[in-house]
């Protein structure tokens, strides 16, 4: 009988692999074009290090993944989107888009799928034969709902979407700008460091060091309390969404990174978790504990801290996910996880803010 099964089982682990291997083609709907837009797209350059695909989707009762692409060549298919978006005017000007990452993905939510969309644009302009960049975006676009597959055409053509808005409102196609070589070239983000002096529009642009503004601006202390300074942005930069902001000597979160308001607060360690300390919006729960609501860059979550009689409290960045969020109890141990002898230190602790500080700025010194 076992000379029998043998081949069905061969045969079963051959089907597994062509149906994970299976191509699920992604088609950009394009309704109609971007308006007030005074530049059009004469090049699309495909930058990626991985040019295999661009994400993966999850197909029936299984969710088995399967490897997802354009139906056609990636330039030539994206050029084809994007002259609908930008089309070409008698005295607009031409860009060229260099793609450096696009990723869509899906995974489960609490409740419903979650499809996901990020991309990482050079925004470029040709002079002679030399290409320059002028603006790098890193955008993230996410969704909800029962089949979030049919939704990833919109995402990725959001993504895109936003990306251009930004660079319009910025008009930055005068700049002189860098070598696009250079751009690539140009090294990360050391998570230890002060990043470089700049505006930052996203953590994808923090994480590349790539500010869209250099100078030209100053940050002002606008309540300065005893324990939590707050701080403004002292320039006029339209609707441009600015959640980081360096000065050379420290970094500035935005609050409205974690539920608070258009305010900044100095990051108090810098490294893989970025760790500020804030106020919690809490309000008093019917047994006693302190709730409060988090709103960050991919979502909301809701903590609550369990253990605490006081209103203020640690909040940290995760530089890997993008997550920010307030560090009660439960966040802290399921971050401390794979560490029990910061956990053991933490509960022998008084649990005060400065005892959590400690934890997160020896939690980033083992993160190195």
């Amino acid at each position: 009988m076992i000379k029998y099964l043998y081949p069905l089982f061969f045969l079963s682990s051959i089907w597994n692999v062509t149906a994970q291997d299976k191509i699920e083609f992604i088609t950009l709907k394009v309704k109609k074009p971007l308006q007030m837009m005074d530049f059009h797209c004469d090049e699309v350059i495909d930058l990626r290090n991985d040019k295999k695909s661009i994400g993966f989707i999850r197909k029936g009762l299984s969710k088995k993944k399967r490897i997802a692409d354009f139906p056609d060549d990636f330039e030539n298919y994206l050029k084809k989107s994007i002259d609908i978006l930008l089309p070409k005017k008698e005295n607009s000007i031409g860009i060229i888009l260099g793609i450096r990452g696009i990723d869509i993905s899906e995974y489960e939510g609490h409740r419903e799928e979650i499809g996901k969309c990020r991309m990482q644009i050079e925004i470029c302009k040709k002079e002679g034969d030399i290409i320059y960049s002028i603006g790098y975006e890193d955008i993230v676009i996410k969704g909800k709902g029962i089949d979030v597959t049919k939704g990833h055409s919109k995402r990725i053509l959001k993504t895109i979407e936003k990306a251009l808005t930004r660079f319009r409102v910025r008009d930055n196609i005068y700049r002189k700008g860098i070598l696009l070589d250079e751009a690539l070239a140009i090294p990360k983000w050391d998570l230890n460091q002060v990043p470089k002096k700049g505006l930052y529009s996203s953590l994808g642009q923090l994480l590349q060091q790539r500010p869209f503004l250099e100078n030209g601006f100053d940050v002002q202390v606008i309540l300065k309390e005893t324990h939590f300074p707050q701080y403004t942005l002292h320039k006029e930069i339209g609707n441009i969404e600015t959640p980081f902001i360096s000065d050379g000597e420290d970094l500035f979160i935005k609050a409205e990174l974690y539920g608070g308001k258009g305010y900044y607060r100095k990051a108090k360690y810098l490294g893989k978790y970025i760790y500020v300390e804030d106020y919690i919006p809490i309000h008093q729960t019917s047994t006693g504990s302190m709730m409060g609501s988090i709103v960050g860059p991919v979502g909301s979550a809701i903590g609550y801290a369990l253990d605490y009689n006081i209103r203020s409290l640690g909040y940290i960045l995760n530089t890997d996910t993008g997550n920010c969020y307030f560090l009660d109890r439960l966040n802290l141990s399921a971050l401390l996880k794979e560490h029990p002898d910061l956990i053991e230190e933490f509960e022998k602790s008084n649990k005060e803010p400065e005892d959590v500080a400690n934890i997160i700025r020896k939690l980033n010194e083992k993160s190195k």
